[in-house]
């Protein structure tokens, strides 16, 4: 009996879907994840890409790979996104072993007619095996970039408007200042203030911790000290 042949969209989404419930991560906590990373998706997307209904480009799996790993804690590559064994169709006229894609997406060679048949696919074979899954913080202060990405995932995960707020007040963005609250407190801007003005501040006191807060933000992400 000849294999099955699965539309690579629809391994891709299996394989993030799989990851995503292994960590226990909701649709929701996923879409707010991916939405820090440029990609417009409700639970209802994040639905939609894990059953494959649609056929994300290039640069939104590079993004979809990211924003999954910040949500369940680690890296992901792309070539994770395609496990198991079977046929995946590329497009019409082109099918291959998942191991052959798989390889692939790590650094190995696929066959001269399909490097031929798209720049894309040349640009994957060239370039994915030592593409990060994450974002680059090779301009961040050292303090930063010793977070660990399972920590800054802990604090966005837990990120409430008011926290977005505060990255777009200091003119950041939610992953630089999520990775900023973490290095400061381990934890949300917001736990924070609710910490330290304790359950009975009013709203002057609940103020001046909010702008003490902001100068440490700024202070840590400017220079790394805080």
């Amino acid at each position: 009996m000849a294999d099955s042949v699965t539309k690579v969209a629809e391994v891709i989404g299996e394989s993030a879907k799989v990851l995503r419930l292994d960590a226990k991560v909701t649709l929701e906590q996923l879409a707010r994840v991916a939405q820090r990373y440029g990609l417009p998706w409700t639970s209802g997307r994040v639905g939609d890409f894990e059953a494959g209904r649609t056929a994300p480009s290039l640069p939104t799996l590079i993004a979809a790979a990211a924003a999954l790993g910040d949500a369940i804690g680690r890296p992901v590559s792309l070539a994770e996104l395609v496990a198991g064994n079977g046929r995946v169709q590329i497009n019409d006229k082109l099918s291959l072993d998942k191991s052959a894609l798989h390889a692939a997406l790590s650094g190995g060679s696929l066959g001269a007619e399909l490097v031929a048949a798209s720049d894309e696919t040349s640009f994957l074979q060239e370039n994915l095996a030592t593409m990060p899954m994450e974002i680059s913080t090779v301009h961040w202060p050292k303090r930063l970039r010793a977070i660990t990405q399972g920590l800054r995932s802990a604090v966005l995960r837990d990120f409430s408007e008011s926290d977005a707020r505060m990255c777009k007040n200091i003119g950041v963005s939610e992953v630089l200042g999520a990775t900023a609250m973490a290095a400061l407190w381990r934890r949300t801007f917001t736990a924070e203030r609710d910490h330290r003005a304790g359950p009975d501040a009013n709203a002057q006191r609940r103020g001046q911790i909010s702008r003490q807060l902001k100068a440490d933000l700024q202070q840590v992400i400017n220079d790394g000290d805080g």
